[in-house]
């Protein structure tokens, strides 16, 4: 999903939501991924993926991509959460 914002000089522009709807995640207007692994694997296993992924993302924030990343896992953790999972202090 494409967000608007307003440039310094006034002018719209459209950038990339890279933490709740990144591009490459769902193309020629599908099915978003993770929406997908849920119809094919299950909601137990995205559930476990989700954590995992909360753990990696936490992991590498401070090497890597530090607030974009924390904020990765945050999303991935509500992402658990809606699918059945207790929040957790990874």
């Amino acid at each position: 999903m494409m967000e608007l914002h307003e440039e310094t000089d006034g002018q719209l522009s459209f950038a990339e939501d890279v933490v709740n709807h990144p591009f490459h995640y769902c193309q020629d207007g599908g099915m978003e991924c993770i929406d997908e692994m849920i119809a094919i694997f299950g909601k137990t296993a995205v559930k476990h993926f989700c954590l995992l992924n909360v753990w990696k993302y936490r992991k590498r924030a401070v090497f890597k991509n530090g607030a974009e990343d924390m904020k990765k896992a945050d999303w991935y953790m509500k992402k658990y959460v809606e699918l059945g999972g207790k929040a957790v202090n990874c």
